[in-house]
């Protein structure tokens, strides 16, 4: 069995009607880690919003936002942001694969490229990752990498967490981008 190529690239705004169709499949398997969402963010329009959004914080450096693809088909979405230029020079990491795409180690080798942009184009030397402990896939594929710490996880009972709004269970993952520029992770699940 041939396994699929997995690129990123940077996100163009003639993917909104694909991440349109994505995102309103798959918004009740994503309930439990986004927010709640207008009706507006799943049609072609809204997504075409969102992207020119973050295409003008891209061209502003605050975002690098990206489009994970299964040889050539968009499946998801790899974004690193809020990226901080000082002393600490870090960002958070983010991305999700569509259903159908899941399981196939696509969310392994786009947190891979996503990790080698930030360490030699941005010149970054810490990756920060926010994940639901229950989401077992995540926590496989963050924990593997050189350099990785789980810094703080928290059981918060029925209080939401201010560093995760809305996650009642919260793991935060901090990577230490110098300590290698090769990174291995764990399948994800």
């Amino acid at each position: 069995m041939n396994t699929p190529r997995t690129s990123i690239r940077l996100i163009e705004p003639d993917d909104a009607e694909t991440l349109a169709v994505h995102l309103g499949r798959d918004a009740e398997g994503f309930a439990r880690w986004d927010p709640e969402r207008p009706p507006e963010f799943y049609t072609p329009a809204g997504q075409r919003s969102r992207i020119e959004s973050m295409l003008m914080q891209y061209h502003s450096g605050e975002v690098r936002p990206g489009v994970v693809l299964s040889d050539d088909v968009v499946i998801g979405q790899v974004t690193v942001q809020n990226i901080l230029r000082r002393v600490w020079r870090k960002a958070e990491l983010d991305y999700w694969i569509v259903d159908p795409y899941q399981g196939q180690g696509h969310a392994t080798r786009a947190v891979s490229q996503a990790v080698e942009m930030m360490t030699t184009e941005l010149a970054l030397h810490r990756a920060e990752a926010l994940t639901q402990m229950d989401n077992l896939g995540s926590d496989d594929l963050y924990a593997g990498g050189p350099g990785a710490c789980k810094i703080r996880a928290n059981q918060l009972g029925g209080q939401s967490d201010p560093h995760c709004p809305g996650i009642r269970t919260c793991l935060s993952l901090r990577y230490d981008l110098r300590s290698s520029y090769s990174y291995h992770f764990a399948s994800d699940k």
